[in-house]
């Protein structure tokens, strides 16, 4: 089951929820108990910005 991150409109609460794709966009309710926090943007971080080959993968050396 994936893991989405969501807002909370009245305490401005940032919270993750195990949730079936299919309710992804369902509202949920923050751990204050507030109902209709929406499904936030989620960011990730790459690093170098690319994915190389490693060379203890057989890769080669970088």
């Amino acid at each position: 089951m994936p893991l989405y991150e969501y807002v909370c409109p009245t305490c401005d609460e940032r919270f993750e929820e195990l949730r079936p794709i299919a309710r992804a966009d369902d509202e949920a309710t923050c751990a204050r108990g507030h109902v209709g926090a929406q499904r936030a943007i989620s960011l990730f971080a790459t690093i170098g910005g690319a994915c190389a080959p490693s060379a203890s993968l057989g890769g080669a050396p970088t």
